[in-house]
């Protein structure tokens, strides 16, 4: 099974149109996954959360997009942030990047699951990091799955722990 995984466009339309270019050169996918923070903090959200619809594909929630409907506690000192993007791609956008799912799992090869989550297998928030194998394993150890893709940390990466194979896409 070919998996496409990309994350993090926050709002930025450029970037996310140069991915797309690239997954088409790629050649088809079985399955495309967009794994959440699609629209805060880059200058076109209302874009960018359009032409990642338009995909078609499975898009999951990240820590900023639950923050567009308080799902996830925010710092309060975003909260006028928020009200600007809120304003910039309208309630009906919103609504929709605040309900995406938490995470989706899938045998990609036979007796292989893969399990993608914005962040960790238990929130949308703490991050799992090599040189911290203590707390990865508490986020990730009620895991059925051998490989864990996740985004948030925006630093590519791929490492064992445990029984896990972790890569920060």
């Amino acid at each position: 099974m070919r998996i496409c995984i990309f994350s993090d466009t926050h709002g930025n339309l450029v970037a996310l149109d140069a991915v797309l270019t690239d997954i088409k050169r790629q050649g088809e996918f079985d399955l495309t996954v967009m794994d959440g923070d699609l629209a805060w903090g880059g200058p076109r959200p209302a874009e960018t959360i359009d032409r990642i619809r338009a995909l078609d594909c499975l898009v999951l929630s990240g820590n900023t997009d639950a923050w567009f409907g308080a799902r996830l506690a925010m710092p309060s000192q975003l909260e006028e942030v928020r009200a600007w993007h809120r304003a910039k791609i309208g309630e009906a956008r919103a609504a929709y990047i605040s309900s995406l799912p938490f995470s989706y799992s899938v045998e990609a090869d036979a007796g292989h699951r893969l399990h993608i989550v914005h962040a960790n297998p238990r929130n949308l928030e703490d991050i799992l990091v090599p040189a911290e194998e203590e707390l990865s394993l508490k986020l990730i150890q009620a895991t059925d799955a051998e490989l864990i893709c996740f985004g948030h940390v925006h630093a590519p990466n791929v490492w064992r722990v445990g029984r896990w194979t972790l890569a920060d896409i």
